[in-house]
Parts: structure tokens; sequence; C-alpha cells
């Protein structure tokens, strides 16, 4: 037995719209982090003792923005699963 999806026009509409929504929020956070904010479209959970390093959740995205005393002081971008590394 085959089993096929086809979405329908609504489904196809409510998934691009969804997916606009996600890359705006990813975009405007990128964005407000290089000017030195911080992100808008993001829940923070918890800062680390290293010099102020935080971790940002987003839609399917998440951010630390390392901020390492004589060390690294930028940001990375990954999924939810990505790991914090004081090793930069």
């Amino acid at each position: 037995m085959k089993v096929t999806f086809k979405p329908s026009k609504k489904e196809f509409v409510f998934l691009l719209v969804v997916l606009g929504l996600v890359l705006t929020f990813l975009i405007t956070d990128i964005v407000m982090l290089e000017k030195g904010n911080e992100p808008i479209f993001c829940v923070s959970f918890g800062q680390y003792l290293d010099g102020g390093t935080k971790e940002y959740y987003g839609l399917g995205y998440k951010i630390i923005d390392y901020n390492i005393l004589d060390g690294f002081d930028g940001y990375k971008l990954g999924t939810w699963f990505m790991t914090y590394n004081n090793n930069l």
C-alpha cells in the first residue's frame, strides 16, 4: 500500500507563513547581536560565571552570546541541542 501526502493550499500557505516568521525572528535577533544588543525574539535561560556568557532560545534556534574573560567575545548560532563550550 502506497501512502502519499499532498498538502492543501491552506496547509502550504500556513507553512510558508511560519517559515517566514521564523526567518524574520532569526534575522532580527542576529542583527540585534551584531549591534551589541540582546536579541528580542529569544528567551534567556541563564548566565555563566565566565564573564557573562548568556544562552538564548528562539523558535527552533539557540544563540550563545559568549563573553569570556580574556577569551572569546562573540556569539554562536545553532539548534536547541548546541552546548556551551568555554574552550574557544
